[in-house]
């Protein structure tokens, strides 16, 4: 396992992709916690509307991973690996501003979006990963990069708790999630330009 840190310790771009994927745990997959809150609180539903809200996100994960299937062996990994993230921050951020008018039409549009480039971004964020990572150490890598998972749950515990009524709310907070991962992506694409150019 040390050998394995000292490895992305060593490889900057490697150790770049490994804590973009905390991202989306932190703050997309805490967001889907908190659909049954929209279903019943914003959208005024119940079973239906949660269902709805999943399943659109759910037919955006498997859009984006036909997509990416279909490009096969493609060359500009960087540019959508990074204009993936950089978009399912921004989509995040609409589901909440939109949530604001009640439009449920509207939300499942917006959270369909975020699902196909949140599944396009794992996606290619994976394969660069493997592809920088050196077989001997393949597991011990994988370890660490699998590691996000653990962050959902702590995402979730302070979204929830900046969602309770009395705080900010269900809808801005999800905001304030949006914006705070658009920053953090934003700055990290312009800081290491190098990402975009991955192949």
């Amino acid at each position: 396992l040390v050998e394995g840190v000292r490895h992305v310790r060593s490889d900057t771009i490697l150790l770049l992709l490994i804590i973009l994927v905390f991202i989306p745990s932190l703050f997309v997959h805490s967001t889907q916690n908190l659909l049954s809150v929209f279903a019943v609180d914003v959208f005024h539903g119940g079973a239906v509307e949660l269902g709805a809200l999943g399943a659109a996100m759910g037919i955006g994960s498997l859009m984006a991973t036909f997509a990416i299937a279909a490009l096969g062996d493609y060359q500009s990994r960087g540019r959508i690996n990074t204009g993936s993230i950089i978009l399912v921050t921004l989509a995040l951020t609409f589901f909440g501003i939109t949530s604001h008018f009640g439009s449920l039409g509207v939300s499942l549009v917006v959270i369909g979006v975020m699902g196909f480039f949140n599944t396009s971004f794992r996606l290619v964020n994976n394969a660069l990963v493997q592809s920088r990572t050196p077989d001997a150490l393949r597991g011990r890598v994988t370890s660490i990069y699998v590691m996000d998972h653990g962050f959902q749950p702590l995402g979730s515990l302070v979204l929830g708790a900046l969602a309770e009524e009395g705080v900010l709310g269900v809808k801005n907070a999800v905001v304030l999630a949006g914006v705070v991962a658009i920053a953090v992506t934003v700055f990290i694409g312009l800081r290491f330009r190098q990402l975009w150019s991955l192949k």
